[in-house]
C-alpha cells in the first residue's frame, strides 16, 4: 500500500492521509463520491468532472467566465438566428415575396456584429487557453470561414443558385463549428 501525504486543495483546506492499493485505487473506499477513480487525487491530477486539483478549481476566473458568456451568445445568435430564419422563410414568402428579404436584411443588423464578437472572442481564447488543441481549434476557425463567406454569398447572390449554395454552405458551417467548438 501506499501512503499519500496531505496536500493543498487549492481551497485553503489540506487534504487529508489516505491508503491507496498499487494502481491507485482507494484501499479504504473512503474517498468523497465525486473523486473516486483510477487515479488517487493530488494536486495538479485532472479530474474530468472537477478540473484541475479538486472541485474549486473546476471554477473559472470572472474573466473567463465573461469571455466565454460573449463567444456562446455570439455564437447562439448567428448559428440559432440562421435556424430560426431558415424556418420562418416559407411563411415569411406567404405573406409577401419581399417579406423574407425583409427580414434577412433585419437579421444581418443583428448576425453580423454577434459573428464579429464570436470571431474576436474565439481568437481570444485561443490566445489564452493554455490546453487548446490547436488542430481542432483551426478545424473550427476553418468551418466559421466557411460560414460567413456563404452568409456573404447569400447575401450578394442574385441567382436562386447562389441563394442556395450561400445559404447551405452558411448553415451548415455554423452548425459544424459549433459542433467541433463543443468538442474543444
Amino acid at each position: 500500500m501506499v501512503s499519500i501525504r496531505p496536500v493543498d486543495d487549492g481551497g485553503g483546506g489540506k487534504g487529508t492521509d489516505r491508503q491507496y492499493e498499487a494502481g491507485g485505487r482507494p484501499a479504504t473506499g473512503d474517498l468523497p463520491h465525486w473523486n473516486r477513480g483510477p487515479e488517487a487525487p493530488s494536486k495538479g491530477t485532472f479530474d474530468p468532472r472537477l478540473g484541475v486539483g479538486g472541485p474549486r478549481s473546476a471554477m473559472l476566473a470572472p474573466m473567463d467566465t465573461f469571455r466565454l458568456f460573449l463567444h456562446v451568445l455570439a455564437a447562439s445568435v448567428w448559428v440559432g438566428g440562421q435556424i430560426v430564419l431558415g424556418g420562418l422563410v416559407p411563411t415569411l414568402r406567404k405573406i409577401s415575396p419581399e417579406a423574407p428579404k425583409l427580414a434577412a436584411q433585419a437579421f444581418n443588423r443583428i448576425a453580423w456584429p454577434a459573428f464579429g464578437v464570436a470571431l474576436v472572442t474565439g481568437i481570444w481564447n485561443m490566445l489564452v487557453v493554455e490546453d487548446l488543441d490547436q488542430a481542432l481549434f483551426g478545424i473550427k476557425f476553418l468551418l466559421v470561414i466557411v460560414s460567413g463567406a456563404g452568409a456573404a454569398i447569400h447575401i450578394v447572390g442574385k441567382s436562386k443558385a447562389a441563394l442556395a449554395v450561400g445559404g447551405a454552405l452558411a448553415s451548415v458551417g455554423a452548425i459544424a463549428a459549433m459542433y467541433v467548438g463543443l468538442a474543444l
